[in-house]
């Protein structure tokens, strides 16, 4: 799902040349980069929506990202204030209903979220099977985010993989709803299958590291994470937001 919004919003930003554009390109990479520390994504993302250009569509991609950056970071209202503001304008954006969707779960505003990510299906084109799969991958982890309704968070991550099957993003989310229903066998085996496709999709190494410590499984456990974290250090602390327990130093989780 993340790929997808990402593409969207970078495909929108227009740069020019010269020293601020370039000063801006910079700005623009540091935006989009996972392994920066969320205060520093925030403000290369502030310049990089600030001062960019390529019009209203360019404005709105550059938006998205400092949205994502202050949700990141766990600036809630800043993130629902941009992604308020752009939906005014355009109401049937799906990644922007999406994103907010998921801004408002962290937050504790579940009628809210859902009530967003609903919209967002019911916007789906009915012969774009990615798009559909997308929107309903998206409720999914809003509903595992919550830890709500997760019968039908896991409805839609399957019906989404039936309509875009062996997607890894998409297999990653089912893993994770069946980790908040307590199923760790299930989410053990959703996280192998999805690594087994996207071996560097670190979110996964580390939930599977997760389940393992929850399993008993002291020392498998610890090396995903471990290497989840060496590979992307901020990752623990994103997935605290979204609920998750992060292990000590000891690597054991409380």
């Amino acid at each position: 799902m993340k790929r997808a919004l990402f593409a969207l919003a970078m495909g929108a930003a227009v740069l020019g040349s010269g020293h601020a554009e370039a000063r801006l390109d910079l700005a623009g990479i540091q935006c989009t980069e996972p392994n920066l520390a969320p205060a520093e994504r925030v403000k290369y993302c502030a310049l990089y929506a600030d001062e960019g250009s390529g019009g209203e569509a360019g404005t709105a991609g550059r938006r998205f990202l400092l949205a994502e950056a202050y949700r990141l970071a766990g600036r809630y209202a800043d993130a629902e204030a941009i992604l308020t503001a752009t939906l005014n304008l355009f109401p049937k954006s799906e990644p922007f209903l999406n994103e907010r969707a998921q801004v408002y779960a962290q937050d504790g505003k579940y009628d809210l979220a859902l009530a967003d990510a609903n919209k967002a299906v019911g916007l789906a084109p009915k012969d774009d099977a990615r798009d559909k799969a997308t929107d309903l991958n998206a409720r999914c982890w809003v509903r595992a985010i919550a830890g709500k309704e997760l019968d039908a968070a896991i409805a839609d991550c399957e019906a989404a993989l039936l309509l875009h099957p062996a997607d890894p993003p998409m297999m990653d989310s089912l893993a994770f709803a069946h980790y908040r229903r307590g199923d760790l066998q299930k989410a053990l085996d959703g996280y192998d299958a999805a690594l087994n496709a996207s071996p560097r999709q670190w979110p996964s190494l580390y939930m599977r590291g997760i389940v393992k410590l929850r399993a008993g499984d002291a020392g498998g456990g610890k090396d995903d994470v471990t290497t989840a974290l060496a590979h992307a250090p901020y990752i623990g602390d994103e997935f605290a937001g979204y609920g998750v327990d992060q292990p000590n130093d000891k690597g054991e989780l409380p």
